[in-house]
């Protein structure tokens, strides 16, 4: 059975542990839809994805919900199924109430649910819906090999990310406020104890407090480094709900198959998968925490046994391998997949062009394959996909198959280790463009920039087309030349390559990414005088536009509202709920919620409000060329 896997691969925990290990044992194809959803938007990842199941007729769609789950449409699901696909899903984050209330929506979609939650699992249970398995969190182990300890050097670690909103000092998201109380607590806790306390993550410098432990954002060879000179990893794990409320982790199961000694706070889900005090160790409150501290710190011989027990215990029966055997129960053993081999050559600049055909021409290259593709110019390859091409198409009698690019241009987040659809800006580089409808100064410079064939009078992106290895020296030649040359040429369709646009140069970026409309629409707001409403108060896409704000004092902006909030002062605003919007009487009304923005955009609807809403999780929705040019 062959699998078509769908999410936002790129985000790095998921192309660890689903994306690897599922190419390394099924017959699946991939497909990262945030590129799509950022460039194109959600009508066209949908039609994508649709012609991608006609043609290649897997018999599941895995669809991987974190990230995406909000940006299709239910007809899209009633159009899989139609085609007698069984739709699965994982969710990444499932713990009632925040995550639970936000996926429960969606659960018609599926055919079969996995959730890490068992409260998730069993609220659906309790509700009628059967289709639903509790799953734990595997991990890679090969990613994640249990560590040989080296020179102790960190007394206790944290790693995670600071998420307090930049714009509002004060102000959390998601359990970011019940994460710096306690490690404030920590902090204070070491302090009395001569204990030396390290955070590792984004964002933890900008803490009154704890920047004096912040000790930067390694990668991950850095991070396994410190794992292996690490006495105590702090690892708790909190809900969306930031009331203290336990969750289980991907990283417990990380840590766990490193063998490291965690102490955790008290989690009975975990504890029913790690045994207590064996090969894991949970605290109950500040007090507690700070009397296992002292115990354990000075036992290296008692904190190196349960780390131990806790690798034995992960690698046996918390490998990903195992879950996935879970998942795909009805697929069986792995077929060889039929990825196409293409051979890769990178020349940096013409001159390196130059030097690749003049040895073609000598004769000095001996191909590993009979197709071949030339990544020219400054791009940085992301990743890319071959399994997604069309069945056979290497055996089609053309000289040239045109496939497209994500060209990656910028990215709007600081957190690396996130590439969600709102997090980067990018284009979509097409097959062929016509050199008299560039679409701009952007695409103006773009073609400066990376080398072209010309033929038929269009332009041919060279990164974009696979040749046959006999007509790469005509190829090259006409790119060298800048001369037009007819080839055979297939169009696929295919988004294969994710690049990163290395450019030396400053260039005239495209201004459709949701920042640049947002301060254009800031802009005619202080013109016009309208009445803003920000709908909206949290996240990285709200903390984005609370800095915006900074930037337009003057704006006729009547309040903030959020439903889960709604009281809390944020960026010198008491937060409105809902039932205030006759009292606002907002003219625009501006979503600023990536994850719940549809939602809101319904229930606004539902009240008949006359304000124009603008969604700033979709930058295509037509209201946007309605209010802007």
């Amino acid at each position: 059975m062959k699998i078509l896997v769908v999410g936002a691969l790129a985000i790095e925990y998921v192309r660890w542990h689903w994306v690897e290990p599922i190419r390394s044992r099924y017959e699946a194809l991939f497909v990262d839809v945030s590129p799509l959803l950022n460039s194109e938007g959600e009508a066209f990842a949908e039609a994508y994805l649709l012609r991608i199941l006609g043609e290649h007729r897997p018999q599941q769609m895995f669809f991987y919900s974190d990230a995406i789950q909000p940006f299709f449409s239910d007809g899209f699901f009633e159009q899989v199924r139609a085609q007698g696909v069984e739709v699965l899903t994982f969710h990444a984050d499932d713990d009632p109430e925040v995550w639970f209330r936000q996926n429960q929506v969606h659960d018609h979609r599926y055919d079969g649910i996995f959730s890490p939650s068992r409260r998730g699992v069993e609220r659906r249970l309790a509700s009628g819906v059967e289709h639903v398995s509790y799953l734990p969190w595997g991990y890679n182990t090969q990613r994640f090999p249990l560590l040989e300890p080296s020179e102790e050097v960190y007394d206790v670690v944290f790693v995670g990310t600071n998420l307090e909103h930049e714009a509002a000092p004060g102000h959390y998201y998601r359990d970011g406020d019940s994460r710096q109380r306690l490690l404030v607590g920590l902090y204070h806790l070491c302090q009395e104890r001569n204990v030396r306390l390290s955070l590792f993550g984004y964002g933890w410098d900008r803490h009154p407090v704890l920047k004096e432990c912040y000790e930067g954002f390694p990668s991950h060879a850095e991070l396994q480094e410190i794992y292996r000179r690490t006495r105590i990893l702090f690892n708790p794990g909190f809900s969306a709900d930031d009331v203290f409320d336990w969750q289980t982790k991907l990283r417990h199961f990380e840590v766990a198959g490193s063998g490291l000694f965690q102490i955790v706070n008290a989690n009975p889900e975990l504890a029913d998968l790690f045994e207590e005090n064996e090969e894991i160790v949970f605290y109950r409150d500040l007090e507690d925490l700070g009397e296992k501290i002292s115990r354990y710190l000075p036992d290296r011989k008692e904190r190196h046994r349960v780390g131990r027990n806790a690798a034995r215990k992960a690698r046996e029966q918390h490998a990903i391998e195992r879950r996935l055997e879970h998942i795909f129960r009805k697929t069986g053993t792995r077929r060889p997949g039929n990825a196409p081999s293409v051979e890769s050559f990178y020349c940096a600049d013409r001159s390196e062009l130059q030097s690749l055909y003049d040895a073609l021409l000598a004769g000095t290259i001996a191909f590993e394959s009979n197709i071949c593709q030339i990544i020219a110019g400054p791009l940085a390859v992301l990743g890319q996909e071959w399994s997604i091409m069309p069945p056979g198409w290497e055996r089609r009698s053309v000289d040239l198959w045109g496939v497209r690019s994500y060209v990656q241009l910028d990215r709007l987040h600081g957190n690396v280790l996130q590439r969600k659809k709102q997090d980067i800006k990018g284009v979509l580089l097409s097959e062929r463009m016509d050199p008299q409808h560039l679409g701009g100064p952007f695409f103006d410079a773009l073609v400066e920039e990376l080398p072209w064939i010309r033929s038929d009078g269009h332009l041919y992106p060279l990164c974009n087309l696979l040749i046959r290895v006999e007509c790469l020296r005509e190829v090259l030649a006409a790119c060298l030349g800048h001369y037009d040359q007819a080839f055979r040429i297939q169009f696929t369709g295919r988004v294969v390559n994710d690049f990163e646009l290395k450019s030396s140069r400053a260039l005239p970026l495209p201004g459709d990414d949701y920042l640049t409309r947002l301060g254009e629409l800031l802009r005619q707001c202080l013109y016009s005088g309208h009445r803003l409403l920000i709908y909206g108060a949290r996240g990285e896409m709200a903390d984005q536009v609370l800095k915006m704000l900074a930037h337009y004092p003057g704006l006729n902006l009547v309040g903030l509202m959020d439903q889960g909030i709604a009281g809390r002062r944020v960026a010198n605003w008491i937060v409105a709920a809902p039932h205030e919007l006759e009292t606002l009487r907002p003219d625009l009304i501006l979503i600023a919620a990536e994850s719940s923005g549809l939602k809101i955009h319904e229930f606004l609807q539902s009240r008949g409000v006359g304000a124009t809403i603008l969604p700033l999780y979709d930058m295509k929705a037509p209201m946007w060329q309605v209010v802007l040019p």
